[in-house]
Order: C-alpha cells, then structure tokens, then sequence
C-alpha cells in the first residue's frame, strides 16, 4: 500500500463513522488494502482488473538519463483496454450517481469507461503531472482532463498551475488529509520496533518512509548517512518501503552499496510495514529525499502527525509545505552535505522535542482528516447536484 491506497482508507472511514454519503470502493485484487479495508467494515468490491503496470520508462544514472520503454507502453495499453471492458461491466451493475478516480491508469480506464455510460467522473490528482517525453505526457493527460472528469481535485496547488488555465475552472485544490491520532507516539511502540531489528533504545534513529524508486532520492540519503555515521556510529538509518512498479533494479543497487560499505547493522531494509504508527514512534528524525513531482505526499504528513522532527527536500512541488511547516528543515535534493548538516542538527533531543511537538501542532491545524473531509464532500454534493 502507498500513499494513494491510505489517503482513500481514511477518507472512506470518515466517510462511513460520519454517514455522509453511501459508497463502494473498487479495488484490484484481494492484498493488504482489501484486509485494511475488511478490518474498518468499508464496503468494497474486486474488480479482478489488470493492476501490475509497468514503468514506462528506463532510468539510468539515478533517474538523470530517462527513455521510453516501447515495450512496458504498448503492455500498459493493453491492460487498460481490459480494464476499461471489466470497468463498463461493473458499472452497468452497480450504476453509481458519481466515480472518483485515483492514479493516472484509473484516471484512463476508468474515466473513458464511466463517461461512456454518462456517469460524471471527479479525478483525484495526488502527483505532479510530469513533463517527461519533452511534455508529450502532460499533453496528452491535459487532453483526456478536459473530456472526462467533471471535476478536477488536486492535492496541491503545483498540480493545479501545471494544469494550466484552460483546466482551471474545473480544478480544485484541497490538500491531502491525515488520521492525526492514529500516528500518535508511544514508548511502547517505539521499544516494539526497535527490538524488532535489534536496535538499542539510545541510538540516533534516522529513518525514510516511501516507495523505493529513483525519484524518491534514497541513494542520496545513503549517501550522506553513510559519512555522517563516520563521525556518529550510535547512529542507525532505516529505510522502510518496496520498490514502485516490479523492476527492483534501483532497490538492489541500494543494497548493493551498504553491501560494499559493510554497513548492513547501520543501515536498514525494513521492507513494507503496515504499522508505520510503530515505525514513527521509533524514529528519532524523519528525513524525506523526493527529487521530483510530490506534493503532499502521506509518509511526511503522517511524520509530521507523529510529533517528528522533520527534513525535506525543497523541490518545487513541496514548498507549498514551507510555510505550513516553519519548523521543519528543508535541503536542496541531492545535496548530500546539506542532508549531513541536518542529521547532526538533530542531533540535540531537546531540538528535537521542540521542532517535533510545533510539527505537531500544524498537522492538526491543516492536515486532519476531517477537515479535508468536509472539502471533499462539498466537491462532491456540487457534481451530484449539478449532473443529475
């Protein structure tokens, strides 16, 4: 599960505690997100669509060198010719009076598949649209937004300006919501973590959480970790993710260079977690190294709710963040001097402390789930209202 699968779990849960609105969510298979979904009693069903798309694109270099990958498009555009045939079926069953979209293949499939039945479509945008393929990507999304969504919500302001102004009167920003007292910290799940992979309860822990793939930046994290824990060996980094899509190429060199460096006691693969309440209540600093295209992205939020003092990279799409978040510290991506600094920044427990509980404080102020509820819904009942 990442961000997109969690940011839908807790909007449905208040959906339902709150009794807003009747709803179904369509997932792919049965997996960690139908069980999350059974364990909270929301309403779900399976597809059985096609969901293993693959990069469409090769990386080279640490994403500085990208090219199309011919093969993984024309697999990507056979799975969502399927998908748009298993869709329409659904639909035609189910007939539901609204369709929200998340992640760019349902956005297609789903989209083309809902406003062929005259079902009205809201797209959910929760990625900076990117401009690879010199903007024949973007183009081509900017294409289908302006035939099929009804209504365009992003979850950045970023994402809306690079819409353009020809999408703007269907646009809408409402920035991503949080459950903030799921992600409360306690001694006892920061004792239960760090057992776990025998960490001691008195060394510097340091830690990423995010999809491992090249744009998140992990390799330059490594990096700077890997001088900083000369100087600090009660240090420990751990980096909890998989790798996006099946291709792990970049999660094996990741491996591969703590391998050389003989740090795999300091340096930890924790592999996916569900229980990243655990995972943030034993860290002692957050450090988020995106190069590219976040915008309010859940792994941050959820450090930020946890009460952690936190680091961030200071690409475009993220500094809409700066000024929700004063006390959080930002470094330009790839600077891995600049990340070093930080981590002996934080160094100092009572910084930390400090830092942590105004990060806290702004969580709850701007990021709460009921809050991006409320927003959500009053996009909702307008579309219902307006496309009877």
């Amino acid at each position: 599960m990442g961000g997109v699968q969690y940011s839908t779990l807790y909007f449905a849960h208040e959906l339902k505690k709150n009794r807003l609105i009747n709803f179904s969510i369509l997932i792919p298979s049965l997996g960690k997100i139908s069980d999350e979904l059974q364990k909270r009693g929301l309403p779900h069903l399976i597809s059985c669509e096609k969901s293993d798309f693959k990069s469409s694109s090769f990386s080279f270099f640490y994403d500085k060198i990208r090219v199309p990958n011919p093969f993984a498009m024309i697999n990507n555009i056979a799975k969502i010719a399927f998908n748009i045939k298993i869709f329409k079926i659904i639909l035609k069953q189910r007939r539901p009076r609204l369709v929200i979209t998340k992640g760019l293949y349902n956005h297609i499939a789903m989209g083309i598949s809902s406003t062929s039945l005259g079902i009205p479509v809201i797209w959910h945008l929760q990625d900076l649209v990117s401009d690879r393929y010199f903007g024949l990507y973007r183009l081509f999304l900017k294409i289908l937004a302006k035939k099929i969504p009804r209504l365009i919500i992003c979850d950045g302001h970023m994402i809306k300006t690079v819409l353009g102004q020809t999408l703007s009167h269907k646009t809408k920003t409402i920035l991503n919501g949080i459950e903030v007292n799921k992600f409360r910290r306690s001694i006892s799940k920061r004792i239960s973590f760090r057992s776990e992979f025998n960490i001691s309860n008195h060394a510097y822990l340091i830690g990423n959480v995010s999809r491992i793939t090249t744009w998140k930046g992990q390799y330059f994290l490594i990096k700077a970790f890997i001088e900083y824990q000369k100087k600090d060996p009660n240090s420990i980094l751990v980096i909890v993710g998989s790798p996006l899509f099946s291709d792990n190429k970049y999660y094996c060199e990741l491996k591969r260079i703590v391998n050389s460096k003989k740090l795999n006691g300091k340096i930890i693969f924790t592999g996916f977690r569900n229980d990243l309440d655990c995972v943030f209540s034993a860290l002692d600093h957050f450090i988020y190294t995106p190069i590219e295209k976040d915008t309010t992205p859940l792994a941050l939020l959820s450090a930020f709710a946890s009460g952690l003092p936190v680091s961030f990279s200071d690409i475009v799409s993220l500094k809409e963040l700066r000024p929700l978040f004063p006390n959080a510290k930002t470094f330009s991506p790839k600077k891995i001097n600049q990340i070093i600094s930080l981590m002996k920044y934080y160094k100092d427990e009572n910084v930390r402390k400090q830092d942590g509980l105004k990060n806290l404080q702004d969580a709850k102020k701007y990021f709460d789930i009921t809050l991006h509820t409320i927003k959500m819904m009053k996009q909702i009942k307008y579309v219902l209202k307006k496309w009877k």
